[in-house]
């Protein structure tokens, strides 16, 4: 599978060099090389993407998780915020905000950031489990708890794909945070 795709990032190498301003085969080189581990090269491709067609969403969501990989703060901020100002309201990317602002010491603001989607989005289990990762990074382990015990009662009234891997997820959350308060 390696073979495949290193003769695939040839291919679409080739195909940027003869049409430098075609966004398709530089959305799929920066997957590509981001599939091969390489996140500098993935960033570059993106980061024309964004150049040529600034309103594409996907290549912005991909900068935003490759600074979030980084551990880029600043300028992951900055990508969720543009697409927040977009009403791009993804859950994965108001999700990512709120733990880089947490993790960037906006506590505060992080959990009044969450709480407004919490509360226009209250079937999202997602934002209760970052809010209870928030509140485990400030040792608040009762409240971390209750939130993670409020997402896990959402997702025992859903079916989904992943619900059952995510109940477990949750479930062992919950045992590991009651050892620590």
């Amino acid at each position: 599978e390696a073979k495949n795709f290193i003769a695939l990032k040839i291919l679409l190498s080739g195909w940027t060099e003869a049409r430098p301003n075609d966004v398709d085969p530089l959305h799929n080189l920066g997957l590509i090389v981001l599939e091969l581990g390489d996140i500098e090269f993935a960033t570059k491709c993106f980061k024309r993407v964004h150049e040529l067609c600034p309103k594409d969403n996907f290549a912005v969501v991909q900068l935003a998780n490759l600074c979030f990989k980084q551990q880029k703060g600043r300028e992951c901020l900055d990508y969720c915020d543009e697409l927040l100002k977009r009403q791009y309201d993804d859950p994965n990317v108001v999700a990512m905000k709120a733990r880089v602002m947490n993790w960037m010491g906006a506590y505060e603001l992080a959990l009044n950031f969450l709480q407004a989607y919490i509360d226009k989005y209250q079937a999202i289990d997602l934002f209760l489990v970052v809010r209870a990762e928030i509140y485990e990074y400030q040792e608040k382990y009762n409240l971390a708890i209750s939130s993670l015990q409020h997402a896990k009662r959402l997702l025992e009234s859903s079916e989904g794909k992943y619900t059952s891997d995510n109940l477990q997820f949750i479930d062992e959350k919950i045992q590991r945070l009651s050892l620590l308060k």
